[in-house]
């Protein structure tokens, strides 16, 4: 046992050492995650950004925005569109930072993902097989390991960090349309499909799906927090969906009508009790805290 302090608050926390792998936990994320359930959306800032935004991710306080234009740009901790990170030649369908990388679904004839350090500098890029005309798709590092779904193949891919294949995952929940995804622990993904108005949770070492949730009609973005998966849909609804991980089971709704007013959001991100949303046709990210 160890005594943490996170924010002031004393807990004890029971420590197993694993020596044979290496282990990153974000213990003040997890600890500040309230238990009960959250019941409404503050809009705490509205940044504006140069373009058509499809997706964003948070990594050690700055937002990563990828954009329609080719370009992936950064929102720092102070809320202020900071700069242009890197451009990627095409519109930018997904972004992930891991282990200080940051990974990229670029759009093209075949997908393109492109790998960045956190200075901007290329490490390594490769093609996917996987092309529906103006149909969003993702990808979730899980465990040094790419995955992305090929809808054409009903699979996912999985990949190394470096872009080889290490195997292929049946998926014939998969449709051609509109395809969001993202990690939630070390094993598995979330995957939301928008034709099918489908929520599923893969495991990736073992390739089962350990449930499907039909709450959530017409789904467009998906993100990970806390033991809880936020979902949002393709409707002029202003409603944020919540999901236990494990089971799937509709927890709650929460809303806030900023959300959308005709602007489709194909991502989200929750950092801390922080919910980041991008506004496709608005040029502008939106920055929530969850009560």
């Amino acid at each position: 046992m160890a005594t943490l302090e996170v924010k002031g608050e004393r807990r004890e926390v029971e420590v197993e050492v694993v020596t044979s792998k290496s282990v990153s936990i974000d213990l003040e994320d997890e600890l500040t995650t309230p238990d009960t359930l959250p019941t409404q959306l503050s809009l705490l800032h509205t940044v504006p950004v140069s373009g058509c935004c499809t997706s964003v991710c948070s990594y050690q306080g700055n937002t990563y925005v990828g954009l329609e234009s080719g370009r992936v740009d950064i929102i720092d901790e102070n809320n202020q569109l900071s700069r242009k990170f890197v451009g990627v030649g095409n519109l930018v369908l997904s972004v992930a930072v891991y282990k200080d990388r940051l990974y990229t679904l670029v759009y093209d004839n075949p997908y393109t993902v492109t790998v960045h350090d956190l200075t901007g500098k290329l490490i390594t890029n490769w093609t996917h097989t996987d092309h529906w005309n103006g149909y969003i798709s993702q990808l979730a590092v899980v465990s040094d390991q790419v995955v992305i779904p090929d809808r054409q193949n009903k699979r996912l891919t999985v990949y190394s960090l470096t872009g080889e294949v290490i195997k292929h995952i049946k998926c014939p929940l998969l449709s051609p349309n509109l395809v969001s995804m993202c990690a939630v622990d070390n094993l598995s993904v979330v995957v939301s499909d928008y034709q099918t108005s489908k929520v599923f949770k893969v495991n990736i070492p073992s390739g089962e799906v350990e449930w499907t949730s039909q709450d959530v009609p017409n789904p467009e973005g998906v993100t990970y927090h806390g033991g809880r998966v936020f979902v949002t849909n393709c409707s002029n609804t202003t409603r944020v969906w919540i999901l236990d991980v494990n089971t799937g089971k509709l927890l709650t709704e929460i809303s806030d009508a900023a959300i959308r007013t005709d602007s489709d959001v194909f991502d989200l991100h929750v950092t801390g009790n922080t919910l980041i949303v991008p506004r496709y046709n608005e040029h502008k990210v939106l920055f929530y805290q969850i009560d």
